[in-house]
């Protein structure tokens, strides 16, 4: 029988795939111009993308259905060399049991760069009773190469079944930062970081923070819609930072921070490959796609590739266009256009 975990990740995927719950047109890539080159003095065969540019972000587990969609990921990443993010491993943390949904990751597809995942509201839990084993158990489940803490207090205020308590939070932050023997990632999970969070992330030694901001997936929206209520109306269902203030916001937050900095990383309504060109524009080291590639999990792994391969084409265009052979020497770019108009 299906348990209320089960059935509520099930509703997830089915509310996330709704086009009423995206935040389309609010993350603000209009306000952002990659640099266009009418001469750019190169050939499109010249532009190289380095693998892990691209991850898949973290969006199921726990039920089911979860295992087709995060096999069809995993064949697709194989083949792309994207990261893949595994949804919450939080029913692993409460129950010590093996998820199906993902433990065959290890043994069927040992190459792909997993990213673990886990809810600040259960690192939260186990710092105060400082347990480290429930969640190293999840590092023995899949043998990630990172491990990600998600950040979602509008979701959990909403939820029916929402833990929103933060209190501790960024104590524990610091705790698995120093206690991991992985890199540690801190996430949003689609409505943006503010400057003050971001200069206080950027003071821990974490590998990358992921912005994730409002544009794509709305979860505040899903969550309205699971409770009862009417997302077309309700003053949250849209709430939060925008993707592209949100790097912005990252920028600001770096500026007098001592020493080397997190990684910064864009997802939140990442559409195609152009949004991750002006992604790479405002700083991002990486770029996460959610929707399209869950839309296409849920067909089979030849569709997710074949969105993965749209994304790189589009990229390699923009790259072309402003006559930057990498996406380092398009983030010079973008700053020399900068200046110009200064």
């Amino acid at each position: 029988m299906e348990t209320g975990f089960e059935h509520r990740k099930r509703k997830h995927i089915e509310l996330a795939l709704s086009q009423a719950h995206q935040a389309v047109g609010l993350a603000g890539w209009g306000d952002v111009y990659v640099p266009y080159q009418s001469l750019p003095e190169m050939a499109l065969s010249e532009v190289s993308l380095e693998p892990g540019r691209f991850f898949v972000c973290g969006m199921t587990a726990g039920h089911s259905d979860a295992q087709k969609i995060n096999r069809n990921i995993a064949a697709a990443c194989v083949e792309s060399g994207w990261w893949f993010g595994l949804g919450s491993q939080r029913k692993v943390f409460e129950t010590g049991v093996a998820d199906p949904s993902t433990d065959f990751l290890l043994q069927d597809f040992p190459s792909v760069t997993v990213m673990g995942n886990l809810g600040i509201s259960q690192l939260i839990e186990a710092y105060r009773a400082r347990d480290l084993s429930r969640v190293f158990k999840l590092f023995s489940a899949v043998h990630p190469k990172f491990f990600c803490i998600h950040l979602n207090p509008l979701q959990e205020a909403i939820q029916p079944e929402g833990t929103p308590d933060f209190r501790d939070g960024f104590a524990a932050l610091e705790w698995i930062v120093q206690y991991s023997p992985l890199p540690v990632v801190v996430k949003e999970t689609g409505s943006g970081m503010s400057v003050s969070v971001l200069r206080k992330l950027m003071t821990l030694q974490l590998f990358a923070i992921d912005v994730s901001g409002v544009g794509g997936t709305h979860w505040g929206s899903i969550e309205v819609e699971r409770a009862g209520g009417d997302a077309s109306v309700h003053p949250f269902a849209r709430y939060g930072v925008p993707t592209v203030t949100a790097l912005r916001n990252a920028a600001r937050a770096r500026v007098g921070v001592r020493g080397a900095t997190p990684e910064v990383w864009a997802s939140g309504g990442v559409r195609d490959g152009l949004h991750a060109a002006k992604s790479f524009c405002l700083g991002a080291e990486r770029v996460g796609v959610a929707e399209p590639i869950l839309r296409a999990a849920t067909d089979s792994s030849e569709a997710v590739l074949a969105v993965m391969r749209r994304f790189e084409q589009e990229l390699r265009v923009a790259l072309f266009c402003a006559g930057a052979q990498s996406v380092g020497v398009l983030s010079e770019r973008y700053a020399e256009s900068l200046r110009d108009l200064a």
